[in-house]
């Protein structure tokens, strides 16, 4: 799944919903909100 956290473009798409507006929800994914911060 790392390859999905490294692609902005397929993460709001597999992953986030309301990524439409951001890259990532960390409300959503808060304990993984660190590796996405991270990479």
């Amino acid at each position: 799944m790392l390859t999905i956290f490294s692609s902005s473009s397929d993460l709001p798409t597999i992953r986030a919903p309301s990524a439409s507006t951001g890259p990532w929800t960390p409300v959503l994914y808060e304990e993984e909100e660190l590796s996405y911060t991270e990479k």
